[in-house]
């Protein structure tokens, strides 16, 4: 019998039929008792003359009630004993199926599975509860698809929209190189040869800022193609730490890594350097000089990871704030205000965000990752 239901009614059916067919038999002994007793007392009229000794034995004959009051106990003492019995065995047995459920979805939850599929327990009512879940888990796992759909629809529609503002950029930051790049050349036409070598090098440092914008320009708008893979992650942020080191080390900042667990991760490992770097780089350019730029990671659950860059330096301005994230967004007159924007479309690309906590002192840029080992 599968339903716990059907087994509970089927014991209290059969226990109630056991005690009615148990109040039967005390009534039948209750009465074939008093007919004895009455018929001995009839015999003992009719045969009043007879002696008292005859009369004693008769009496002492007679069917005693002690004796089936006794067993009558004893049969309904182990009834009690195998109706408890039977009822620990069905509670067991449901009790049994919940704590398979229950360490399912604790295992679920310790992997990082956000709606495990239930198996089927073989009791009518759990697995009613059981198919109940697994439908709404596969509702739960298209309204996600959805939203993470949703979501980089709504990345693409603000690069889309960012794309306008972003002109006026990319025309200012080439026309500076080419303003520079020609006065330098003009200079130099009309200059002595000697002097012409200097003129020269400042034109190939713009070409190299020309190549350096296209080619961040070309990584933002293009779409973002992972390719994820199980990284050990201490490594790979000592790597990113040894990357920025000499910058740190001639601005005089300190630089330092905090990191304990965990011990790896699933994620694109070019891609998120290219945001951490940039992440980095922008702590260095923006701490004093005996400043400390901190790098660490942290999971706040089971289910996050979150890389943090921190730095002491003045903060963000409040005016930039609201357009942190925007290309061209910068501070810095040597800025391109694109690193950034990079490092949040790469969050964006791994399903997570990328957010800017103030500090006082200082900044927190915060990558939030959605976290799985393998």
């Amino acid at each position: 019998m599968k339903s716990l239901r059907g087994q509970l009614v089927f014991f209290w059916v059969l226990l109630f039929g056991m005690c009615a067919a148990l109040a039967v038999v005390m009534l039948t002994l209750y009465r074939s008792s008093a007919g004895a007793q009455v018929a001995a007392g009839r015999a003992a009229t009719e045969q009043s003359c007879r002696a008292i000794a005859a009369r004693y034995a008769r009496s002492a004959a007679a069917p005693s009630s002690a004796q089936p009051q006794v067993d009558l106990l004893q049969v309904l003492l182990q009834l009690v004993l195998a109706s408890g019995l039977w009822l620990g065995f069905i509670l067991r047995r449901g009790l049994r199926h919940v704590q398979r459920l229950e360490t399912r979805l604790a295992q679920a939850d310790a992997d990082g599975d956000a709606m495990p599929e239930l198996p089927r327990t073989g009791v009518r009512e759990l697995d009613r509860i059981v198919d109940g879940f697994n439908r709404y888990r596969l509702r739960f796992e298209e309204a996600r698809m959805n939203v993470r759909a949703a979501a980089q629809q709504h990345s693409r529609d603000q690069r889309l929209a960012a794309l306008g503002r972003m002109t006026g950029g990319i025309a200012h930051e080439i026309r500076n190189p080419i303003a520079t790049m020609r006065l330098k050349a003009e200079n130099a036409l009309a200059a002595a040869p000697e002097r012409q070598g200097q003129a020269l090098q400042v034109i190939v440092g713009q070409i190299d800022r020309l190549d350096g914008l296209v080619q961040s320009l070309l990584a933002l708008v293009q779409p973002v193609a992972l390719a994820p893979a199980e990284v050990a992650l201490h490594r790979w942020l000592e790597e990113r730490v040894a990357a920025v080191a000499p910058k740190a080390a001639a601005g005089g900042v300190q630089i330092s890594l905090h990191h304990d667990l965990p011990a790896s991760a699933v994620f694109d490992p070019v891609h998120l350097a290219r945001a951490v770097d940039n992440l980095l780089d922008n702590a260095v350019r923006h701490a004093p000089r005996g400043g400390h730029v901190v790098l660490s990671v942290v999971q706040p659950d089971a289910r996050m990871l979150l890389i943090r860059v921190d730095d002491d330096g003045p903060g963000v301005p409040e005016s930039l704030q609201a357009s942190l994230f925007e290309p061209f967004a910068t501070g810095r007159a040597d800025g391109t205000g694109l690193g950034l924007a990079l490092a949040r479309e790469v969050a964006l690309a791994h399903g997570g965000e990328l957010h800017h906590v103030p500090m006082q002192p200082g900044t927190r840029f915060e990558l939030e990752l959605p976290w799985r080992t393998s």
